[in-house]
């Protein structure tokens, strides 16, 4: 028996049933199934291609109301609380484009304005009162109301609240003795089953010549739902222009279950002071939310940063340096010498590490303490380094504590002392081997930053010493070898030039902070606006 053939539009082909329907692009349905169909994207918030998905984008620009840009659509989606979005946003402005994000269950509306507007859980509230003599019993039943109700076996109460003697013994309330915890939880919301929330990219596919863009399609989905994860390579995949970057931004832009990775170095372009040194590959994981940071140095130092990427739940942490064959915090070979004169004498180490001390000569009766407080008698923390407990000629007794960056202590002892603080290793400090930076940043009067602006430093002497260019974020990282240079100099000057613009202005060594990110700005005359 022959098939029964029907004509496509270009050819024809066998009909069966799926030939008959052909859903239109831009359809939002649910599926009980994760091996997607032709056609078939998640919405999760995903950034696609324009190219790729030519079909869905032309519907979305024939819907202007679906479309923000993607600043628009981070503060959308942050305003619904981080779960749900149901617009499209522009992505790159080129070439991407980002899919809606759902999250909860969707209702039918009959008035636009309130088309993709998102409403917060909600519940009938529970309430009701009683109310009591002053010994505590309930007056009448017409005084009891709401949740509340009258005992009837009881004549007067029921029970009393107090004993009238002072003491009082509470009344609790708990819904979920009623209706069991089981049914009780942090929202209100009916029995449901979850199914997967897709759009249809495209309809009917057309294969020209040797490339199949079905199989492309599949092997797409595949490498979104099979490996359950998409590793981007470029910020503006996730739409965020390079030097503007921050690492909260890059959080909130990443889809679910996905990860971006890259290299950085000073003439990069990207925003340098966000990361934990000037040079190295940059990786962020994102689950749901939860954004795991990680950076490994051009000579192998590690370091590591958590966060969750909604406003409420976010929390600025510093990067954490990662142990290297587990010998993190051991102490230094470092010796720093501390100098006592008089009982009470405080020391502040500007970093983590050790204070050691051993008594000196063969006096009996030597002592050293140290304590959190300048009165010995109130303090909370402290430690007995070493006692000889009166005995002379006793020799080599020490001992040691554990002291926090910027933890100041307190010093109390009898006759001489070696006192040394000894840095640990991950000593959180750049005075001894940490990073620190000095950038140049030139930017317009108006404050945008100049990319491509010349900078040059020079003595007072007006002899240059360093020349260069300002990158992606409007800075010039100054390297090392010049820092040192600069060093040798109480005063320099910083010059620079752009589109024949041109400012100087004299900078102080003594600014210079080497426990930190320096930044030298300088303004020039001119707007971009």
């Amino acid at each position: 028996m022959s098939s029964v053939k029907i004509y496509d539009g270009e050819k024809f082909v066998n009909f069966n049933i799926s030939n008959g329907i052909e859903l239109p692009v831009g359809f939002e349905y649910y599926v009980p199934y994760s091996e997607l169909d032709s056609g078939q994207l998640i919405r999760d918030g995903q950034i696609v291609s324009r190219s790729v998905y030519k079909d869905l984008w032309d519907f979305v620009q024939k819907h202007p109301s679906l479309l923000l840009t993607e600043e628009q659509w981070q503060a959308e989606l942050s305003a619904n609380e981080g779960i749900v979005n149901n617009y499209y946003s522009s992505g790159d402005g080129s070439t991407t484009f980002r899919l809606p994000k759902a999250g909860v269950i969707e209702l039918p509306v009959i008035t636009t304005e309130n088309i993709n507007k998102f409403s917060t859980d909600t519940q009938r509230n529970i309430s009701g009162q009683f109310k009591s003599h002053q010994n505590g019993s309930l007056l009448t039943d017409t005084n009891v109301n709401g949740a509340f109700s009258w005992s009837t076996n009881s004549i007067s109460n029921l029970g009393e609240i107090g004993d009238g003697y002072g003491k009082n013994y509470p009344i609790y309330f708990d819904a979920s003795r009623s209706v069991g915890t089981e049914h009780t939880g942090s929202e209100v919301k009916p029995k449901t089953i979850t199914k997967l929330a897709v759009v249809q990219a495209f309809g009917r596919v057309i294969n020209t010549g040797t490339l199949d863009i079905n199989d492309l399609v599949n092997d797409v989905n595949n490498l979104i739902q099979s490996n359950h994860i998409k590793t981007y390579t470029d910020l503006s995949q996730i739409g965020i222009t390079k030097g503007t970057e921050t690492l909260k931004a890059i959080g909130k832009a990443l889809p679910d279950n996905s990860m971006i990775i890259y290299s950085i170095f000073p003439q990069s372009g990207h925003n340098n002071v966000e990361y934990p040194y000037v040079s190295g590959q940059f990786r962020i994981i994102k689950s749901k939310n939860h954004c795991s940071l990680y950076f490994q140095t051009d000579f192998g130092r590690s370091y590591e940063k958590y966060f969750d990427d909604r406003d409420i739940y976010y929390v600025e942490n510093e990067w954490k340096r990662i142990a290297d064959n587990n010998k993190l915090s051991v102490p230094s070979d470092i010796r720093i010498p501390v100098h006592l004169v008089n009982q009470g004498d405080s020391y502040t180490p500007d970093c983590d590490g050790l204070i050691w001390a051993k008594k000196s000569g063969t006096d009996s009766g030597a002592y050293m303490i140290i304590a959190d407080t300048p009165e010995i008698g109130n303090s909370t923390f402290g430690q007995v380094l070493y006692d000889d407990y009166g005995g002379q000629y006793v020799y080599n007794i020490q001992g040691c504590c554990t002291l926090a960056k910027n933890q100041t202590m307190y010093f109390f002892w009898s006759y001489n002392a070696i006192v040394n603080f000894i840095p640990f290793k991950n000593n959180n400090s750049t005075l001894y081997g940490e990073d620190y930076r000095i950038y140049v940043k030139v930017t317009d009067a108006d404050g945008n930053i100049l990319k491509g602006a010349n900078v040059s430093i020079l003595n007072n002497d007006q002899v240059s010493v360093y020349n260069n260019i300002t990158y992606g974020d409007g800075r010039n990282f100054i390297l090392k070898k010049y820092i040192n240079l600069l060093k040798n100099l109480s005063s320099f000057i910083v010059k620079v030039t752009y589109n024949g613009k041109e400012n100087s202005i004299s900078y102080e060594w003594s600014k210079i902070d080497e426990n930190k990110i320096n930044e030298i700005t300088v303004s020039l005359p001119l707007s971009l606006n």
